[in-house]
C-alpha cells in the first residue's frame, strides 16, 4: 500500500515558459518535482525552483543525471536543437519521460527512437474539445477537403526569416499529428511547393487514408 500512495518524483529539464505549464501540471496531479535544470549561464532557473518550490536545481544537466537515486521519471522541455540528447540519455536510463515536441526539425533523426518504449511526446492538442468535435465531423464524412494556415500566429517583429522559418517548422508538428490523428495515418500521394505574390513559400499536399479516401 505504501507504494501505491508514493508521490512520483519528476525530474524537470527545461526553465523556461513552457517548462512553467509542464510544472503547473506536474504539481496539480499530486507528484513533485524533484529538481530542475536550466543551461550554464540561465539567470532564470533559480527563480523557477523558487516559484515552484523545487529543493534542487542544476546549471548542469551532468550533474542532475549523476543524482537520480530518487527520481520516477522526466519531463523535457528544452530547445528542438539540444532535445535529442536528452532523449538519447533517458532511453538508456530506461526511465520513463514526457518530451515536448518537436523532438527534432529532421524526422532521420528520429528512427533510432522510434521503437523507445519509455519516451513520449508531448502532442496535447489531440486533447482539446474542438479536436474531439473535429473526429466526429470526419467520422461522417467520406471526402473531405483540409485547410490548414501555418503558422498559426508568430510575432516576427525583429527577428530574422531564419528564425521566424524554424519557428513555423517548429509549430507544423502539431498540424502534422493532427492530421494523422484524425485520418489514421494517411498517405501523401500529392504534394507541391506553391508561392504567393510575396514570395512567401508554401505547401498543396493530398493525402490518402487507409480506406482510399
Amino acid at each position: 500500500m505504501a507504494n501505491i500512495l508514493k508521490k512520483l518524483k519528476i525530474n524537470l529539464i527545461g526553465c523556461g515558459a513552457i517548462a512553467a505549464h509542464h510544472a503547473e501540471v506536474i504539481l496539480a496531479n499530486g507528484m513533485i518535482i524533484n529538481s530542475v535544470v536550466g543551461s550554464k549561464n540561465s539567470k532564470n532557473v533559480k527563480k523557477f525552483a523558487k516559484k515552484f518550490k523545487i529543493k534542487k536545481y542544476y546549471l548542469n544537466s551532468h550533474e542532475m543525471f549523476k543524482d537520480l537515486q530518487d527520481v520516477d521519471g522526466f519531463v523535457v522541455a528544452v530547445p528542438h536543437a539540444i532535445t535529442l540528447f536528452y532523449v538519447k540519455k533517458i532511453r538508456k536510463l530506461g526511465l520513463p519521460a514526457l518530451i515536448e515536441k518537436p523532438l527534432a526539425l529532421n524526422h532521420n533523426l528520429l528512427k533510432p527512437y522510434l521503437k523507445t518504449k519509455n519516451i513520449k511526446v508531448a502532442y496535447n492538442r489531440r486533447f482539446y474539445g474542438s479536436v474531439k468535435d473535429a473526429q466526429k465531423f470526419v467520422s461522417k464524412k467520406k471526402n473531405m477537403m483540409v485547410h490548414i494556415n501555418l503558422p498559426e500566429i508568430i510575432n516576427d517583429k525583429n527577428k530574422s526569416k531564419k528564425k521566424i522559418y524554424k519557428r513555423v517548422l517548429s509549430n507544423s508538428v502539431h498540424a502534422i499529428d493532427l492530421i494523422y490523428y484524425l485520418f489514421f495515418k494517411p498517405k501523401i500521394i500529392y504534394q507541391k511547393s506553391v508561392y504567393n505574390k510575396r514570395n512567401n513559400k508554401g505547401c498543396v499536399v493530398i493525402f490518402r487514408d487507409l480506406n482510399n479516401n
